[in-house]
């Protein structure tokens, strides 16, 4: 599959670079700078996702070329939980 990321992190239709940018010290922007970065323990606001994606843990890799150059590899472990509200008296 090919996907555009820097078009993808602009328009963040999920919000997924917004909820990551306020756990990273670095600004998440194309074009991504050289070398390691890396997100630990970033939370991602899951209410802009589609209210069906099933509870549990997901890890993925995902491997980026630039045509055949290749970029870069990314590595996410998530999981996905529903937010427990606090009552109010």
């Amino acid at each position: 599959m090919t996907h555009n990321v820097c078009r993808e992190m602009k328009e963040d239709h999920f919000g997924i670079a917004a909820s990551l940018s306020k756990s990273v010290n670095v600004k998440i922007q194309c074009p991504l700078k050289k070398g390691w970065l890396n997100i630990t323990n970033g939370m991602i606001d899951f209410t802009k996702f589609p209210p069906h994606i099933p509870r549990g843990q997901y890890m993925d890799q995902l491997t980026v070329y630039d045509g055949s150059n290749f970029i870069g590899e990314i590595q996410v472990e998530a999981v996905v939980e529903d937010i427990i509200k606090k009552w109010e008296n």
